[in-house]
């Protein structure tokens, strides 16, 4: 792959590798360490030894961006000289617009869930799949997450 890659192909990397991660060991929570993370990332997507620096760099952030948008949650963020994250774990929003719970609220369009297809592109790695499937993936993510708002804001009471 090039070694000139955005933050935001980074993130899309390593949110993507997190997602499989996460859901495999759902419902059980997982200590997470970002270097770790981040070598699987930058491994798994084939990205050169130019990238690890950035992937390790953004690997903490991704994590607490997307505890802050609700996907998932921790119960302790890393320390100063820690990188590592405690008792972390999907959410429902988070198993919601991976297509796996519950039912009621996946996109009838979709007949393979999300999440199969990010393990798929995690599997082949972004060379093969193409950085396209790589954003378009997280782009379905973040849409649906989005609906989901939407949908709870019409109706009181439905997340608390």
């Amino acid at each position: 792959m090039r070694d000139d890659l955005s933050n935001v192909e980074v993130f899309n990397f390593t949110a993507l590798q997190l997602f499989a991660k996460l859901f495999d060991s759902f419902p059980q929570p997982v200590s997470l360490d970002a270097d770790t993370l981040a070598s699987e990332s930058n491994e798994a997507f084939g990205e050169t030894m130019n990238d690890t620096v950035r992937f390790v760099y953004l690997a903490p952030h991704t994590v607490t961006w997307l505890a802050e948008e609700g996907f998932l949650r921790f119960e302790k963020g890393p320390y100063p000289g820690s990188q590592t994250f405690t008792s972390v774990r999907l959410t429902l929003k988070g198993l919601t617009v991976l297509g796996y719970a519950p039912t009621a609220l996946q996109a009838p369009e979709k007949s393979t869930p999300l999440i199969n297809r990010i393990k798929s592109v995690v599997a082949v790695g972004a060379e093969k799949a193409g950085a396209d499937a790589v954003k378009s993936l997280l782009g379905e993510v973040f849409k649906l997450s989005i609906s989901m708002a939407f949908a709870s804001a019409k109706s009181p009471g439905m997340y608390t």
